[in-house]
């Protein structure tokens, strides 16, 4: 009898950058591709960016971070999250930024990981809008800024 097995935290991530690529291309009424270059920094190189509009009006990261197991903060998830809005800040021209962050909720928390975040990094947010994202449903909502 074959086993279940639990999803990698790579297809976890993927499943969440399609729901947040539908999410975004329903709120906007636009059409938005996965794993788009974007040429950033000084000088420019390249980075892929998680869902980007046709248009690259809107360029989006997504992250399916949770807190540790014993509810304690992740402090090298925290770092990618930092490193994430480092290149949103990054990219030329106007743009809406967006950082979309997975709904993670700990026992004994009041507020989300994505709130948590926000809280001690507004400082480096710059214009990036942050959104919270319901695990299994529709619901996105923003954290910081709006869309």
């Amino acid at each position: 009898m074959a086993t279940m097995r639990e999803p990698s935290n790579r297809e976890i991530g993927e499943r969440f950058q399609k729901r947040v690529a539908g999410l975004l291309a329903e709120r906007f009424d636009e059409e938005f591709a996965l794993d788009v270059e974007i040429p950033i920094g000084t000088p420019p190189k390249g980075h892929r960016f998680d869902v980007v509009s046709r248009s690259r009006s809107v360029i989006c990261e997504c992250k399916a971070n949770t807190w540790t197991v014993s509810g304690n903060v992740p402090s090298a998830k925290i770092s990618t999250l930092r490193e994430a809005v480092s290149y949103l800040t990054q990219v030329p021209g106007p743009a809406t930024r967006v950082l979309a962050l997975a709904r993670a909720t700990a026992r004994g928390r009041t507020e989300t990981l994505g709130e948590y975040f926000v809280r001690l990094n507004e400082n480096l947010l710059g214009d990036v809008v942050v959104l919270d994202v319901a695990p299994d449903a529709g619901d996105m909502r923003p954290i910081r800024g709006d869309l």
